[in-house]
């Protein structure tokens, strides 16, 4: 994992290096100006022309104007169109993890094949898969020896996001909004997770999941109490 910070120049070949390894999950946020675009999530299990917004509940957009491709120590920005990740003078930050350099492989551990490529070190996967629809038994490998903490996103139509945490049981929240968490019946397990959910199962769509395990020197997942005190 690495962060990188930069400055949009609204030209194609807009190269961003210093990473120190090729990413296969960046997730940009325009720093310097508000808007409903600005920011992204690109991986390299879908394509360096497919991103999503993290924000907002649409689904699988076209960033072929806006990425152009992940690179040795770090990545390539186009001109842009759309997703607004290099917009002359405005400054960015882009968190970048590598999973196993844009190798998958199909994983067969849960009632659904994905798509999976692991970085098990690092405690780090993307899985991508389509689904049979909602329904008990739903579950999909994640390529880890654990999980605790998984985003999902529905990449065929307009629907929330889900997450899911380990220290809140049969709970999700969503991402692009400020909810509380609701209940959803779900499940991680060693090689799988899996949820009952429709909204993160229904029928021959296509979904993303990126997951994380707890390593320690890399990343944790915990939960804590607020008290409502300023030695909180």
């Amino acid at each position: 994992f690495n962060t990188v910070l930069y400055t949009g120049n609204s030209t194609n070949g807009h190269g961003i290096t210093g990473l120190g390894f090729q990413p296969d999950l960046v997730w940009f946020q325009r720093r310097s100006q508000s808007g409903s675009y600005g920011i992204g999530m690109i991986d390299s299990n879908r394509g360096a022309n497919k991103g999503i917004y993290p924000n907002i509940i649409s689904g699988e957009a076209d960033f072929t104007n806006d990425f152009a491709s992940f690179d040795t120590d770090g990545f390539t920005l186009n001109a842009g169109s759309s997703a607004n990740i290099n917009n002359n003078s405005q400054t960015f930050v882009a968190w970048c993890w590598k999973a196993n350099g844009g190798t998958t492989s199909s994983n067969s551990n849960g009632s659904i094949t994905a798509t999976v490529q692991a970085n098990t070190k690092a405690g780090f996967s993307i899985a991508t898969y389509t689904s049979p629809g909602s329904g008990t038994n739903k579950t999909v490998g994640h390529g880890l020896s654990a999980v605790d903490f998984i985003i999902t996103k529905n990449r065929s139509q307009s629907f929330n996001w889900y997450c899911f945490h380990k220290d809140v049981p049969n709970k999700t929240f969503r991402l692009n909004d400020g909810g509380e968490f609701s209940y959803s019946n779900w499940s991680m397990g060693a090689t799988t997770w899996g949820s009952e959910d429709g909204y993160t199962h229904n029928s021959t769509d296509n979904y993303v999941a990126y997951c994380w395990q707890n390593v320690e020197g890399m990343q944790r997942f915990g939960s804590f109490e607020g008290n409502g005190s300023t030695d909180g």
